[in-house]
């Protein structure tokens, strides 16, 4: 897995587009609906480049025919890590034709406990905004 995060919340846990395809592509032509196509949006992947990483495996899924569904992927760089943002945004634009934009998440809700998933960026830098 990309996010160690969110595995820490749900535990080991992998979705792959055969799963995607029963789940969703299957029922939606039972009912005469063709899926033209969907968006994989990044699952807060590890950082600094766990972007780059994610990014890399579902163009992989796509190239192998796995994903013929994917037509745009929005991944994730770390905005905020001044040191390493110019490489990571060069190596996940590099990684994928189908990339077509960055996800970064950084909201706030409440007092800052390093527990709440919508601290998750900033619970991995351990500070408060």
């Amino acid at each position: 897995g990309f996010s160690s995060w969110l595995g820490g919340l749900f535990g080991p846990f992998q979705y792959f587009p055969e799963q995607y395809t029963a789940d969703v592509v299957d029922p939606l032509a039972d009912t005469q609906t063709a899926l033209s196509g969907s968006v994989h949006v990044e699952v807060l992947p590890d950082a600094p480049f766990g972007g780059v990483e994610e990014t890399t495996w579902v163009q992989s899924l796509v190239d192998d025919g796995r994903a013929p569904y994917v037509k745009a992927i929005v991944g994730s760089c770390d905005l905020g890590d001044a040191e390493n943002v110019a490489e990571c945004l060069s190596q996940i634009d590099s990684a994928s034709p189908l990339m077509r934009g960055i996800r970064w998440i950084l909201d706030y809700v409440g007092p800052f406990d390093g527990n709440s998933a919508t601290h998750v960026n900033a619970a991995r830098k351990d500070i408060d905004y």
